[in-house]
């Protein structure tokens, strides 16, 4: 206590014990000045707790903000996908008319 709180430690006179033993230079603690360190480091760990949960709530309405844009991101990414297919399939079916013989050939004569 002493090397943390110096002020805190006062040095008495030696002290003799009931039983007859003998303490050099006994040692005091003020136990209000320990008391009031506790309640500033309390006070301090308070503010601590409190930007803590304040960073917190922050990640976490980010988080929410990020998980809708991925969300949004992802509708747009199976729609631009759906459109693509669509598209292709489309092109396909035109060239796969235009690949079929039309029932005629080579000018107005009847097929074979």
């Amino acid at each position: 206590m002493r090397d943390v709180l110096p002020d805190a430690v006062k040095e008495t006179e030696d002290l003799e014990l009931a039983d007859g033993h003998r303490v050099d230079k006994f040692l005091v603690v003020n136990k209000d000045r320990i008391f009031m360190e506790n309640v500033g480091a309390v006070k301090e760990l308070c503010k601590l707790t409190d930007n803590l949960e304040n960073r917190i709530d922050e990640l976490e309405h980010v988080h929410r903000k990020l998980g809708k844009l991925k969300r949004v991101d992802s509708i747009k990414s199976n729609a631009s996908t759906a459109t693509t297919l669509s598209r292709a399939s489309t092109i396909t079916e035109r060239k796969g008319q235009r690949s079929k013989p039309r029932g005629r050939s080579h000018g107005n004569q009847p097929p074979a």
